[in-house]
Protein backbone atom coordinates (compact mmCIF):
# COMPACT_ATOMS: atom_id res chain seq x y z
CA UNK A 1 0.00 0.00 0.00
CA UNK A 2 1.09 3.59 -1.00
CA UNK A 3 0.37 7.04 0.62
CA UNK A 4 -0.37 9.61 -1.91
CA UNK A 5 -1.55 13.26 -1.65
CA UNK A 6 -3.76 15.16 -3.97
CA UNK A 7 -4.52 19.06 -3.65
CA UNK A 8 -2.50 18.89 -0.07
CA UNK A 9 0.33 21.23 -1.25
CA UNK A 10 -0.22 24.02 1.48
CA UNK A 11 1.93 24.71 3.62
CA UNK A 12 1.21 26.18 7.74
CA UNK A 13 1.17 30.12 8.04
CA UNK A 14 2.00 31.72 11.09
CA UNK A 15 -1.18 32.99 13.08
CA UNK A 16 0.37 36.48 13.52
CA UNK A 17 0.63 36.90 10.17
CA UNK A 18 -2.92 36.29 9.25
CA UNK A 19 -4.09 38.51 13.05
CA UNK A 20 -2.15 41.55 11.70
CA UNK A 21 -3.16 41.78 8.60
CA UNK A 22 -6.67 40.79 9.06
CA UNK A 23 -6.66 44.49 10.54
CA UNK A 24 -7.18 46.05 7.01
CA UNK A 25 -9.46 45.08 4.63
CA UNK A 26 -10.78 37.15 -0.14
CA UNK A 27 -10.15 35.36 -9.24
CA UNK A 28 -9.48 33.41 -11.31
CA UNK A 29 -6.05 32.15 -11.69
CA UNK A 30 -3.96 31.91 -14.74
CA UNK A 31 -0.41 31.25 -15.95
CA UNK A 32 1.32 33.75 -13.85
CA UNK A 33 2.61 36.15 -16.77
CA UNK A 34 5.23 33.46 -17.41
CA UNK A 35 5.75 32.66 -13.82
CA UNK A 36 4.52 28.97 -14.28
CA UNK A 37 2.52 29.13 -11.65
CA UNK A 38 -0.68 27.77 -13.43
CA UNK A 39 -0.80 24.18 -12.71
CA UNK A 40 -0.04 24.97 -9.17
CA UNK A 41 -3.22 27.38 -8.89
CA UNK A 42 -5.83 25.13 -10.07
CA UNK A 43 -8.44 25.42 -7.45
CA UNK A 44 -7.72 28.55 -5.12
CA UNK A 45 -11.04 26.97 -2.91
CA UNK A 46 -11.37 27.31 0.45
CA UNK A 47 -10.96 24.55 2.66
CA UNK A 48 -11.08 22.79 6.13
CA UNK A 49 -8.00 23.87 7.75
CA UNK A 50 -6.86 24.26 11.39
CA UNK A 51 -5.51 26.93 13.92
CA UNK A 52 -2.02 27.44 11.86
CA UNK A 53 -3.83 27.16 8.56
CA UNK A 54 -2.60 24.22 7.43
CA UNK A 55 -4.83 21.67 5.58
CA UNK A 56 -6.96 19.04 7.80
CA UNK A 57 -6.96 16.40 5.01
CA UNK A 58 -9.19 13.62 4.67
CA UNK A 59 -7.71 9.73 4.09
CA UNK A 60 -9.45 7.27 1.51
CA UNK A 61 -8.60 4.24 0.48
CA UNK A 62 -8.81 3.47 -3.26
CA UNK A 63 -7.77 0.59 -5.74
CA UNK A 64 -4.29 0.78 -6.78
CA UNK A 65 -2.88 0.61 -10.60
CA UNK A 66 -1.55 -2.68 -9.54
CA UNK A 67 -4.06 -5.32 -9.29
CA UNK A 68 -5.26 -6.40 -5.50
CA UNK A 69 -3.36 -3.60 -3.96
CA UNK A 70 -4.97 -0.17 -2.17
CA UNK A 71 -3.23 2.84 -1.68
CA UNK A 72 -3.70 6.07 0.78
CA UNK A 73 -5.20 9.45 -1.05
CA UNK A 74 -5.37 12.14 1.35
CA UNK A 75 -7.42 14.80 0.28
CA UNK A 76 -8.03 18.56 0.84
CA UNK A 77 -11.55 19.11 2.49
CA UNK A 78 -13.78 21.97 0.91
CA UNK A 79 -16.11 23.83 2.99
CA UNK A 80 -18.80 26.10 2.48
CA UNK A 81 -20.08 28.97 4.77
CA UNK A 82 -23.94 28.27 3.08
CA UNK A 83 -25.72 25.85 4.81
CA UNK A 84 -26.11 22.30 2.73
CA UNK A 85 -29.14 20.39 3.32
CA UNK A 86 -28.79 16.78 4.68
CA UNK A 87 -25.22 18.16 6.07
CA UNK A 88 -24.67 19.05 9.69
CA UNK A 89 -22.42 21.98 10.31
CA UNK A 90 -18.63 21.67 12.12
CA UNK A 91 -16.50 23.99 13.75
CA UNK A 92 -13.55 25.06 11.14
CA UNK A 93 -10.67 25.12 13.56
CA UNK A 94 -9.01 28.28 11.58
CA UNK A 95 -11.39 30.63 12.51
CA UNK A 96 -14.14 29.28 14.47
CA UNK A 97 -17.30 29.46 12.44
CA UNK A 98 -19.44 26.71 11.71
CA UNK A 99 -19.38 25.49 8.29
CA UNK A 100 -20.35 22.37 5.64
CA UNK A 101 -18.02 19.89 4.48
CA UNK A 102 -18.70 19.77 1.10
CA UNK A 103 -19.11 15.62 0.44
CA UNK A 104 -16.85 14.17 -1.90
CA UNK A 105 -16.64 10.89 -4.24
CA UNK A 106 -14.47 9.23 -1.44
CA UNK A 107 -17.11 9.27 0.85
CA UNK A 108 -19.11 6.20 1.58
CA UNK A 109 -22.38 5.79 -0.09
CA UNK A 110 -20.87 8.52 -2.54
CA UNK A 111 -23.90 8.50 -5.92
CA UNK A 112 -21.79 7.45 -9.07
CA UNK A 113 -20.52 10.50 -11.59
CA UNK A 114 -22.86 11.16 -14.44
CA UNK A 115 -22.33 9.13 -17.39
CA UNK A 116 -19.40 10.79 -19.27
CA UNK A 117 -17.92 12.63 -16.54
CA UNK A 118 -14.49 11.92 -15.12
CA UNK A 119 -14.14 12.29 -11.79
CA UNK A 120 -11.34 11.31 -8.71
CA UNK A 121 -11.72 9.98 -5.01
CA UNK A 122 -10.75 13.82 -4.50
CA UNK A 123 -13.62 15.82 -6.26
CA UNK A 124 -16.76 16.90 -4.95
CA UNK A 125 -19.93 14.87 -5.71
CA UNK A 126 -21.23 16.82 -9.01
CA UNK A 127 -24.23 17.48 -6.82
CA UNK A 128 -23.14 19.32 -4.45
CA UNK A 129 -20.22 21.72 -6.29
CA UNK A 130 -22.26 24.76 -6.30
CA UNK A 131 -21.08 24.95 -3.08
CA UNK A 132 -17.37 25.25 -3.42
CA UNK A 133 -15.89 28.61 -2.63
CA UNK A 134 -12.77 30.31 -4.76
CA UNK A 135 -11.02 31.97 -2.35
CA UNK A 136 -10.82 35.65 -3.56
CA UNK A 137 -7.25 37.38 -3.70
CA UNK A 138 -8.46 40.16 -5.77
CA UNK A 139 -5.80 43.07 -5.61
CA UNK A 140 -3.07 40.05 -3.92
CA UNK A 141 -3.17 38.74 -8.03
CA UNK A 142 -1.28 41.66 -9.10
CA UNK A 143 1.82 39.74 -6.93
CA UNK A 144 1.60 36.94 -9.78
CA UNK A 145 4.84 38.15 -11.88
CA UNK A 146 7.72 36.74 -13.23
CA UNK A 147 11.08 36.74 -10.69
CA UNK A 148 12.75 39.22 -12.14
CA UNK A 149 9.44 41.61 -12.16
CA UNK A 150 9.86 41.31 -7.98
CA UNK A 151 13.71 41.85 -8.23
CA UNK A 152 13.12 44.90 -10.06
CA UNK A 153 10.60 45.76 -7.81
CA UNK A 154 12.58 45.11 -4.42
CA UNK A 155 15.30 47.47 -6.35
CA UNK A 156 12.70 50.17 -6.55
CA UNK A 157 11.84 49.74 -2.92
CA UNK A 158 15.34 49.30 -1.94
CA UNK A 159 16.09 52.99 -3.61
CA UNK A 160 13.28 54.77 -2.46
CA UNK A 161 14.59 53.49 1.45
CA UNK A 162 18.36 54.34 0.96
CA UNK A 163 17.90 57.98 -0.29
CA UNK A 164 14.98 58.54 2.47
CA UNK A 165 15.77 61.34 5.04
CA UNK A 166 12.83 59.41 7.30
CA UNK A 167 11.38 56.17 7.46
CA UNK A 168 8.46 55.66 9.19
CA UNK A 169 4.77 53.84 9.24
CA UNK A 170 1.67 55.64 8.39
CA UNK A 171 -1.59 55.11 10.19
CA UNK A 172 -2.81 51.58 7.77
CA UNK A 173 1.03 50.18 9.13
CA UNK A 174 1.95 51.39 5.76
CA UNK A 175 6.04 51.93 5.28
CA UNK A 176 6.39 55.80 4.67
CA UNK A 177 9.05 57.18 2.95
CA UNK A 178 9.68 60.74 3.43
CA UNK A 179 5.37 61.00 4.19
CA UNK A 180 4.66 59.49 1.01
CA UNK A 181 3.71 55.65 1.89
CA UNK A 182 4.62 52.80 -0.64
CA UNK A 183 1.59 51.56 -1.56
CA UNK A 184 1.81 49.40 -4.64
CA UNK A 185 0.51 46.22 -4.42
CA UNK A 186 3.79 44.65 -6.83
CA UNK A 187 5.87 46.26 -4.54
CA UNK A 188 4.87 44.91 -1.44
CA UNK A 189 4.66 41.55 -2.64
CA UNK A 190 8.21 42.24 -3.14
CA UNK A 191 9.18 43.03 0.27
CA UNK A 192 7.03 40.20 1.56
CA UNK A 193 8.53 37.75 -0.44
CA UNK A 194 12.30 39.24 1.31
CA UNK A 195 10.51 39.56 4.86
CA UNK A 196 9.60 36.18 4.74
CA UNK A 197 12.56 34.62 2.90
CA UNK A 198 15.56 36.75 4.95
CA UNK A 199 13.83 38.76 7.52
CA UNK A 200 15.29 41.97 5.64
CA UNK A 201 14.47 44.83 3.70
CA UNK A 202 17.01 45.86 1.19
CA UNK A 203 18.13 49.36 1.92
CA UNK A 204 16.02 49.83 5.31
CA UNK A 205 19.65 49.36 7.36
CA UNK A 206 18.29 46.99 10.07
CA UNK A 207 18.19 43.51 10.37
CA UNK A 208 16.05 41.69 11.35
CA UNK A 209 13.96 43.75 9.74
CA UNK A 210 12.09 46.27 11.85
CA UNK A 211 10.13 49.99 11.78
CA UNK A 212 8.75 51.81 14.74
CA UNK A 213 7.25 49.50 16.91
CA UNK A 214 6.44 46.67 14.06
CA UNK A 215 8.99 44.17 14.06
CA UNK A 216 9.69 41.69 10.96
CA UNK A 217 6.67 39.71 11.40
CA UNK A 218 4.18 42.85 11.96
CA UNK A 219 5.72 44.40 8.97
CA UNK A 220 5.11 41.26 7.16
CA UNK A 221 1.82 41.10 7.78
CA UNK A 222 1.12 44.85 7.18
CA UNK A 223 2.64 44.71 3.87
CA UNK A 224 -0.02 41.61 3.09
CA UNK A 225 -2.64 44.00 4.13
CA UNK A 226 -1.56 46.84 2.09
CA UNK A 227 -1.19 44.88 -1.12
CA UNK A 228 -4.08 43.87 -0.95
CA UNK A 229 -8.12 45.62 -1.87
CA UNK A 230 -9.61 47.99 0.92
CA UNK A 231 -13.25 46.00 0.15
CA UNK A 232 -12.69 42.44 -0.07
CA UNK A 233 -11.67 41.03 3.68
CA UNK A 234 -8.42 38.93 4.38
CA UNK A 235 -8.75 35.24 5.17
CA UNK A 236 -6.34 32.69 6.03
CA UNK A 237 -7.28 30.35 2.41
CA UNK A 238 -6.21 33.86 0.45
CA UNK A 239 -3.28 34.38 3.17
CA UNK A 240 -2.37 30.79 2.24
CA UNK A 241 -2.67 30.94 -1.48
CA UNK A 242 -0.98 34.41 -1.39
CA UNK A 243 2.12 32.44 -0.18
CA UNK A 244 2.15 30.46 -3.06
CA UNK A 245 1.61 32.98 -5.79
CA UNK A 246 4.83 35.38 -3.93
CA UNK A 247 7.00 32.23 -4.03
CA UNK A 248 7.45 32.04 -0.15
CA UNK A 249 9.76 28.62 -0.26
CA UNK A 250 7.29 26.23 2.83
CA UNK A 251 10.56 26.04 5.17
CA UNK A 252 10.30 29.13 5.67
CA UNK A 253 6.38 29.22 6.99
CA UNK A 254 7.43 26.07 9.03
CA UNK A 255 10.95 27.00 10.44
CA UNK A 256 11.98 30.48 10.36
CA UNK A 257 15.04 29.18 12.33
CA UNK A 258 16.18 28.57 8.77
CA UNK A 259 16.86 33.12 8.41
CA UNK A 260 19.68 32.18 11.22
CA UNK A 261 18.19 35.68 12.48
CA UNK A 262 16.88 36.34 16.05
CA UNK A 263 13.09 36.69 16.17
Amino acid sequence: MRRVTRCGMLAGLLPMLFVIAAARTEAAPDDGGGSGTGDVFADLIVVLRDANGVPLLRQFEVPSEVPGLTEEVFCVQPISLTSIPAVASVENPADGRQVYLIPLMGDPGAPPPPEGEEVEVCDPQPAYAMYVHEAELERLNMARQPDEVKDRKLSDVMIKLLTADEITLDGAGRITVDGVPIDASPEHAAIYLSLMSSGTIPGLGVEPASVGSFDTWMLAAASVGTASGKETPITIDSVQYYNRIVGVADEYLANPGVWEVDF
